[in-house]
């Protein structure tokens, strides 16, 4: 080793810390995700389905949040598949 530190006892390298989200909180972290993605989903569908309405200056801010919403849900799923910056 060249910053002069000794070796671990017994030759091991030293065990890795684990990330903030491991195990259960993960995986629920995910699913939380997974469901944050449904209001764009919905808000994507109606979208294709009446694009003229979906559009209107009535329906535009409720149509945002909805996308907000799920793309705060991405971002949630890319965290926790990525893990913490080191």
């Amino acid at each position: 080793m060249s910053d002069g530190a000794p070796p671990p006892p017994g030759g091991q390298p030293p065990a890795k810390p684990r990330s903030a989200a491991s195990g259960c909180l993960a995986v629920f972290l995910v699913l939380v995700g997974i469901v944050m993605l449904l209001p764009g989903l919905c808000a994507i569908i109606l979208v294709a389905i009446d694009w003229k309405g979906a559009l209107s200056s009535s329906f535009l801010p409720i149509l945002l949040l909805c996308l907000a919403v799920s793309f705060g849900g991405i971002v949630l799923i890319r965290a926790v598949v990525k893990g913490p910056r080191s």
